[in-house]
């Protein structure tokens, strides 16, 4: 196409416009169009919920601080970043970032409680450096026992020989003026509350229960209840003080027998604890009987027992326990009777032979030499068998079935003199003798 011609202008071709538009379009910069050749702009910035952070002082953030780097938008790996705080440590102190762009550091906060800063750099990069703050905050206080704390051992009712004692610190320094409450489970603590000194100790006594055993204290930092910790003490039986009788007075003692239960006391202390390896001193104050056996100490329940055997002849007696001294004692009465005699029918529940067992002299088949005019007792031990006593031969004697009863006895007086035979019909294999003389 040819040019235009206009009058009084000057005459411009199609081609020349067209070159001088793609000049002015490069030299301005026409959108869609660029250099391949100019530098991309890098930048960082913090990760915002690592920002802002509360922790104890002297301890690490929760969560470590973080920033990303960027090249035109698209995450940068590779580039350093350097780490600096007001207080504390970083590390590390100088990383690089990962293939998210992202680079981390832990920080341990400083030792004083407050506001304080970190920074991290990234050169050449907009946004840098970027600014962390945080909150250094008083460590959380803790008790721990310093004196008193073995399992200590006192009188019960008494105040233990060591004093309870503890130390309260926050970050590992001791810490003053810090009240510190005590409790006991049983018995007291004096004061129930005091105030740590200058190296963080506060401390009490500790009044025992009056009742022996194990007892278990405590000292708690007020208004924390977690921080506590806790103190164990064994309060043992305080001096003997009373002895009294529990069993066994009263008693009838068979002159052929010795006693059927023994003599027993308690001993205990002023508030009834029962008293271990206490002295108990028995003696016989009036009457025919004898010991066969007494403890001279008492047992792990506070007790001590004795057993009395008839001292031939009838009559009442009156046997002592005393306490050393004679700071307290017990009297038991003991009555001896006239002897009787008695056989035990073994059965053994129906397991075994099955034979007459004399009571005084433990013969079997039994033997037993009675006075005429005296009453011989034969006993059943438990059977659903039938029994019985019978005269064999003579001279003769009336026995008897046992009955169903508890016990089941049959009782038979003899008045002449002789040597009498018996046995059960039943079960012959079961005889005895009795001698009456």
């Amino acid at each position: 196409m040819s040019a235009a011609r206009v009058p009084g202008h000057i005459t411009i071709s199609r081609k020349a416009i067209t070159s001088a538009t793609w000049l002015m379009a490069v030299a301005v910069g026409v959108p869609g169009c660029s250099d391949s050749s100019a530098p991309a702009t890098l930048t960082v910035a913090a990760v915002a919920a690592t920002d802002g952070q509360t922790a104890p002082a002297g301890t690490s953030l929760p969560r470590a601080l973080s920033v990303r780097v960027a090249s035109d938008g698209a995450p940068k790996s590779g580039v350093t970043v350097t780490w600096q705080a007001s207080a504390g440590t970083i590390v590390p102190a100088s990383g690089e970032t990962d293939g998210t762009g992202l680079a981390s550091a832990t920080w341990t906060l400083g030792a004083v409680p407050g506001p304080m800063t970190a920074s991290t750099m990234v050169a050449g990069a907009q946004g840098s450096p970027v600014s962390f703050h945080a909150t250094a905050v008083e460590p959380p206080a803790t008790v721990t026992a310093v004196g008193g704390s073995d399992l200590q051992t006192g009188v019960a009712g008494a105040e233990l020989p060591q004093p309870l004692r503890v130390q309260v610190k926050s970050g590992g320094v001791p810490k003053a003026g810090v009240t510190v409450r005590w409790l006991a489970l049983a018995g007291s603590l004096t004061p129930a509350e005091s105030v740590t000194d200058g190296d963080g100790m506060a401390t009490a006594t500790w009044t025992l229960g009056t009742t022996s055993g194990v007892d278990l204290s405590t000292a708690t930092i007020a208004g924390t209840p977690a921080a506590s910790v806790t103190f164990t003490a064994q309060a043992r039986p305080g001096p003997a003080v009373a002895i009294v009788s529990v069993s066994g007075s009263g008693q009838t003692v068979l002159q052929n027998h010795a006693a059927s239960a023994p003599l027993i006391v308690v001993v205990t202390d002023q508030y009834a604890n029962r008293v271990t390896g206490q002295a108990v001193t028995w003696t016989v104050e009036s009457g025919p009987v004898a010991f066969l056996t007494m403890e001279a100490l008492t047992d792990a329940a506070g007790n001590s027992a004795a057993v009395v055997a008839p001292g031939g002849t009838t009559g009442d007696a009156i046997v002592r326990a005393a306490l050393p001294g004679g700071a307290a004692s017990t009297d038991f009465t003991v009555t001896v009777a006239p002897p009787a005699f008695g056989v035990m029918l073994a059965t053994s529940g129906g397991i075994g032979p099955i034979g007459f067992v004399s009571s005084q002299n433990g013969t079997r088949p039994a033997v037993d030499t009675i006075p005429a005019g005296r009453t011989m007792i034969w006993t059943l031990e438990f059977d659903y068998d039938l029994h019985a006593v019978a005269s064999v031969g003579t001279p003769a004697f009336q026995g008897g079935e046992f009955p169903y009863a508890l016990p089941s006895t049959v009782s038979v007086r003899f008045t002449t003199p002789g040597t009498y035979h018996y046995a059960d019909p039943h079960h012959p294999e079961a005889t005895g003798i009795v001698v009456v003389q």
